[in-house]
């Protein structure tokens, strides 16, 4: 009798286990559904960051999780400092792990130097049966591990001139007379003055 009770105990603690496992699942791995998992953005040409007023092409990897139905994401725009554009290919399927789908982007004619150039993404998401949504379970779903940097700001000297009597020279000068000066020139911006 006390193996009957330890087996029944064993398996209602595992059966315990497991239930408390598949309650904090999301809604839609329980039912058997492919989710977004994560977006991650990426410049993929002509640089990461781009130059300053150059067009850019951006791509934005949806990652699935999860094993069940497939999850179609269409509708797909992504926007950067008020610019939004519409996704190539404009729907895209993702299913099974490991198994990522790509949308693309191209900003034309680019942003001004310094801009974040962090995007944003809208779609919508159905799952095969069009019953339930498939979108992240948590916001937001964009990847902020590798943050796509500024558009760098091109190095510009900023000469800042000082002018001072010499040491020695009298305040007060009469018509054609020398005057000799100290001249001090400091560069305060972010790249070198050359002449």
């Amino acid at each position: 009798m006390g193996r009957c009770l330890k087996f029944s105990r064993t398996r209602f603690l595992l059966l315990s286990a497991l239930i408390s496992l598949v309650a904090c699942l999301p809604l839609s791995l329980q039912a058997g559904n492919t989710i977004v998992q994560k977006i991650v953005p990426t410049i993929v040409s002509p640089s990461s960051p781009p130059p300053a007023d150059t067009a850019f092409k951006l791509q934005a990897e949806f990652f699935p999780a999860g094993n069940g139905q497939p999850c179609h994401i269409s509708n797909i725009r992504a926007t950067i400092n008020g610019q939004t554009v519409i996704g190539s290919p404009y729907e895209i399927q993702i299913h099974a792990d490991n198994v990522r789908e790509s949308a693309y982007f191209d900003f034309k004619p680019g942003f001004s130097s310094g801009t974040d150039v962090t995007p944003t993404f809208s779609y919508t998401t159905k799952t095969q049966n069009g019953k339930s949504s498939c979108d992240c379970p948590s916001a937001p779903c964009v990847d902020s591990s590798r943050p796509i940097p500024p558009i760098p700001v091109p190095p510009t000297p900023r000469l800042v001139v000082d002018k001072e009597l010499a040491q020695g020279q009298p305040v007060q000068v009469e018509p054609n007379d020398a005057v000799s000066y100290v001249l001090t020139v400091e560069n305060t911006g972010n790249g070198a003055a050359a002449n």
